[in-house]
This record gives structure tokens, C-alpha cells and sequence, in this order.
């Protein structure tokens, strides 16, 4: 596959971005990476880019199984969790596979009266306690108390 097949970007760079990337491309020595692996260019704000590089046999399982092509397999791969985690949640609703609803509790205080929590914006939908704990590591969110099964609230 000819290199020029293998760089992907995620949208239109600017001439800042082109700064960016090329000054990148020459510091990674990024054909020595395109040997096995596919690289994709994220831009993320205007002095923000981040280079990804995926083996080859991932981006083309996940292009043949997703019947896609292979840009389009690697913004699956980067999103994957964020598109099974919509999934799960839509399950939650729809009382769908047995999928649970977790409060993630970052803040506890005590007084005489009641026990106050403070609980993160976000909650997190999965099957079992310990893989809503493997979603929010696999996340980097490792700053909270405990997760809370909102069912058992009720």
C-alpha cells in the first residue's frame, strides 16, 4: 500500500496546523511507522495536533467487520468507547441487556443531619460494577470516591 494511503487527517488543516504537522512528521520519522501501521493526523484546536499511529491488522479488522474503509475504522477505533457507551445508555432506557446505570460520586461530606454527595456530570452505563470501574480507568477518570447503582437507590 503506498504510504500516501496510510495518513488520514481528521479535517481540514490550517496553515498553522501544516506548521504543526510537518514539524512532526520530521521529528517522528514517521515512514519508518507506515511500514505496518496507519497514522492519523487529530487535529484538535489551532495549536493543539496529536499524531496516532494504528497497526495495520486492527484498522483492517475493524474496516472488514464494520464493512467501512480504513479512515473510517481508525475514527471508529479512537471512539469506541465513547460509541459504547451511547449504546449501553440507549440500552439502559430501553431496558435492553441487562445494562446498568452508575452515579460516579467524587465528593462525600457528613453532618449531624444527612450524608451530601457531589457526583461527577457524567454517569457511566454498563453491565456489572467492575466493568464500570474498567470503562472510567480505560477513561483516565480515576479521581472519585466510588460509583453509585442508581437502581438501588429507588
Amino acid at each position: 500500500m503506498r504510504e500516501m494511503n496510510k495518513i488520514f487527517i481528521n479535517k481540514e488543516p490550517s496553515d498553522t496546523h501544516l506548521e504543526y504537522i510537518k514539524e512532526l512528521y520530521e521529528d517522528l520519522d514517521i515512514k519508518e511507522h507506515l511500514v505496518d501501521s496507519f497514522i492519523y493526523v487529530n487535529i484538535i484546536k489551532e495549536d493543539e495536533v496529536e499524531i496516532l499511529a494504528f497497526k495495520d491488522n486492527h484498522v483492517f479488522i475493524a474496516s472488514k467487520e464494520l464493512n467501512v474503509n480504513n479512515k473510517m475504522a481508525i475514527e471508529y477505533i479512537i471512539r469506541r468507547e465513547e460509541i459504547s457507551q451511547k449504546f449501553n445508555e440507549m440500552c439502559y432506557w430501553e431496558s435492553i441487556n441487562d445494562i446498568k446505570k452508575f452515579a460516579i460520586v467524587v465528593g462525600e461530606s457528613l453532618t449531624l443531619k444527612k450524608r451530601k454527595k457531589e457526583y461527577a456530570k457524567k454517569s457511566i452505563y454498563s453491565k456489572s460494577y467492575v466493568s464500570a470501574v474498567v470503562q472510567l480507568l480505560n477513561e483516565g477518570f480515576e479521581d472519585y470516591l466510588y460509583l453509585e447503582n442508581v437502581d438501588d437507590e429507588i
